[in-house]
């Protein structure tokens, strides 16, 4: 099992906490004895904001055949569904610092307030009643992180500040990137030293310092080239590697003992130049030098970096899936200076992956549910969010790590591994009621399902063409023949949704009858 926070059930919030009194982001910092700061790394999956411009086709209001495809509706679904997973930590109170990524970069700038002056303006109202009978253009040009920080607000999350850089602008007018980091804090952020460092074909990387009881953390937010198998997109990631190790190695140059993070997803995975073996060097292991022995990065004064994938057993090491398999694309990964008695210390095996079965990841696949904008917007991420703990450090106080990471000598790919759910847990698909299933009611659910195949692939249920795929095998080439001639078929698939049009996903080949 995944080292994961304890929860039984958690339901999405039905309503907005009352706001009380002025709104504020006045962070706070706690100096109880022993106490810890939370910090998730999260990709979100695309918050698009609400200005109904958008470079993704997937989030254009309208799509190609003119159906309504992205607006508010879908906008609050998605905020409401990202709170709902942020307050699975610390008991509802949420992380003290997010770590975000794949929040859309913004067309329609205007007059940015503070935080603070935002939430002021709209502490009568609601993000519901804002996306609704209360929209204005001037809601529409508010960056998606204003929102989401609203969202948070009414749901009871609250005292974050925000560090944010939108991407340089092209010739054109338009962002470099369509989608940027940004950092939420309770902690104080020290805004002067927030600054971005730009990479070739992939989103800026967000430098920001934070406060930490008089103590300085340095955090970068990053996102690198996609592509994790593909060689030739390694290419782009050795460099996006080299702007952020040139900075660590500015930092550390000017005092070795420095305590830096660096999250977000590296479309790498922690053992990227093991897993593709054609890779003679990548950006994550040669370049950033993240590496899997603890003791070694404790006791180092070279700028080697721990990454905290090692905390878990090599089994548990899971945040994304792609074609089957298992990955690991998002990170947190932290420098020998949080091992030191100066400062701040990780807290050690504090790290988790945030897989909440019937929340963001399926009960019987376990994968991540990830986010669709159709019927009104439903689900979460194609990512499970990560995290961690960090604490004061003690002056004089030893180091000692329990279990301590080292590197993999027997590594092998993690397919995933789906428990076909019992008969009584399936729902059976009723030809006639097919279109009242294609709701958000029944998104990720497992149906016995009976149908004909047509010639192109899809299936026919009652009077509903449907698409059919499977993460683990071709169906085509599965069902050739049966395809051909237009059989019937009878399987156990997931229902879900790919561009907007309705699919069933059939995890494994035994369950087709």
């Amino acid at each position: 099992m995944l080292k994961l926070p304890v929860l039984l059930f958690l339901l999405y919030p039905a309503a907005c906490a009352t706001l009380g009194g002025e709104a504020s982001v006045t962070p706070s910092s706690p100096s109880d004895p022993g106490k810890s700061y939370l910090i998730v790394t999260h990709n979100i999956e695309n918050l698009f904001d609400a200005d109904s411009i958008a470079l993704y086709d997937d989030y254009k209001p309208f799509a190609a055949n003119g159906k309504p495809q992205y607006g508010n509706a879908q906008l609050l679904k998605k905020i409401e569904n990202v709170t709902a997973l942020m307050m699975a930590y610390d008991g509802g109170r949420g992380p003290d610092v997010l770590m975000a990524v794949e929040i859309e970069a913004d067309h329609s700038p205007g007059p940015v307030p503070t935080p603070t002056a935002f939430l002021k303006t709209y502490q009568q109202t609601s993000l519901k009643a804002m996306l609704g009978e209360g929209f204005t253009r001037e809601i529409a040009t508010l960056p998606a992180e204003y929102l989401l920080l609203k969202g948070f607000w009414d749901a009871g999350m609250r005292d974050y500040d925000l560090a944010v850089l939108e991407p340089p602008k092209e010739a054109n007018g338009n962002p470099s990137s369509v989608i940027k980091n940004v950092v939420f804090s309770r902690l104080p952020i020290l805004h002067a030293k927030t600054r971005q460092h730009p990479t070739v074909d992939a989103r800026p990387v967000l430098e920001v310092w934070l406060n930490v009881e008089g103590d300085t953390l340095i955090t970068f937010t990053n996102h690198w080239k996609s592509g994790a198998s593909d060689p030739r997109q390694e290419a782009t990631r050795l460099q996006n590697a080299r702007v952020l190790r040139e900075r660590v190695d500015a930092l550390l140059g000017e005092r070795p003992s420095r305590d830096i993070l660096i999250a977000g997803d590296l479309n790498s995975d922690y053992n990227q130049i093991e897993r593709y073996t054609a890779m003679s060097q990548t950006g994550i292991n040669t370049i950033l030098r993240a590496v899997g022995d603890e003791q070694a990065v404790a006791r180092s004064t070279r700028g080697d970096m721990y990454n905290l994938w090692y905390e878990l057993p090599a089994s548990e090491r899971r945040s994304d899936q792609y074609q089957g398999y298992w990955g690991t694309l998002m990170h947190l990964i932290i420098s020998p200076g949080l091992y030191d008695d100066q400062g701040l210390r990780y807290l050690d095996q504090s790290f988790s992956v945030g897989a909440f079965p019937g929340l963001n990841a399926n009960r019987f696949t376990l994968q991540p549910i990830r986010w669709s904008s159709a019927a009104g917007g439903m689900g979460f991420s194609d990512h499970f969010p990560l995290a961690m703990r960090v604490t004061k450090s003690q002056k004089g106080q030893a180091l000692t790590l329990r279990n301590p990471g080292s590197p993999n000598s027997s590594w092998k790919p993690l397919r995933v591994e789906v428990v076909r759910p019992p008969d009584d847990q399936l729902l059976l698909w009723d030809s006639n009621r097919s279109a009242s299933y294609l709701t958000p009611e029944y998104y990720d659910v497992f149906f016995r399902v009976s149908g004909t195949l047509n010639t192109n692939g899809s299936l026919k249920v009652g009077a509903i063409d449907m698409d059919l795929y499977s993460p683990a095998f071709n169906i085509k080439q599965a069902l050739e023949a049966e395809i051909k001639a237009n059989a019937s078929i009878t399987f156990v698939g997931r229902l879900s949704n790919f561009r907007n049009r309705w699919q069933f996903i059939i995890d494994d080949r035994s369950f087709i009858q």
